[in-house]
């Protein structure tokens, strides 16, 4: 028998979802403004970039490309909080990158196996470029990528799965 608050007895918590269909995660959905991503996360931290704080878009296996947000538009905005980052443009909220426990609607979850995201999703695997390694040559990362309803992009990133990220597709 295991008592309450004994070692071995606590559970995680449950993943968050990333709704890819409704392009949301936690109260914050593409398109969502500047302030409302301040009102549900509060402010940012100073790190820059596209990836949650002390992380970097490598370590994750970030989506290799997003297109900004209206095609064309010059302003865009990166701001991280832990487990989370958003791109913010003239339109708002244009994607989002999520490493803490989170899962999509289909029980795709951060720890995952790259190969169920492919199998759940139909996506397209590839390698992402990471970098070029020391000595010569590109570093990469396994991701896989598709398209939800013909307007979202979704990506999975790393194997097992580091990072899942939505974005808006450009019509």
């Amino acid at each position: 028998m295991l008592l309450g608050g004994c070692a071995g007895d606590e559970e995680l918590p449950a993943p968050r979802l990333l709704d890819e269909r409704a392009g949301s995660y936690r109260g914050v959905a593409l398109g969502a403004t500047e302030a409302r991503v301040r009102v549900v996360f509060g402010e940012p931290g100073e790190e820059s970039g596209f990836a949650p704080l002390g992380s970097t878009f490598r370590d994750v296996g970030g989506p290799p490309a997003v297109r900004v947000w209206p095609p064309g538009s010059m302003l865009q905005k990166a701001l991280s909080y832990d487990g989370v980052a958003f791109l913010v443009g003239t339109d708002g909220v244009y994607a989002i990158l999520v490493t803490e426990q989170a899962r999509t609607r289909r029980a795709v979850a951060i720890g995952d196996d790259l190969s169920r995201a492919q199998r759940l999703y139909r996506v397209g695997c590839g390698e992402g470029v990471a970098g070029e390694r020391i000595g010569g040559g590109v570093e990469t990362y396994p991701t896989c990528k598709g398209t939800i309803d013909g307007r979202i992009r979704i990506w999975f990133g790393e194997d097992p799965i580091r990072s899942i990220a939505i974005a808006r597709v450009a019509k």
